[in-house]
């Protein structure tokens, strides 16, 4: 069981996240549109083994990370 925050419609690309966060102790999540230049290659070394890895596509990335 997952509970989820939700928002409005109005305020909901205000939110302000962190580009990857760990959740529940193994599964990676990533949020490309908040990604810094590089940063990839660090996030991936910390997720290098949780039992998954979410990359949040409904985000236009900040960065070229096709070839990341």
């Amino acid at each position: 069981t997952q509970n989820v925050k939700c928002y409005s419609d109005t305020n909901m690309f205000d939110i302000d996240e962190d580009s990857h966060k760990l959740i529940d102790k193994n599964i990676g999540y990533i949020n490309p549109e908040k990604l810094a230049e590089g940063e990839i290659d660090k996030i991936m070394d910390k997720f290098m083994d949780t039992k998954g890895l979410i990359v949040d596509l409904r985000y236009y990335p900040s960065d070229f990370i096709v070839y990341s």
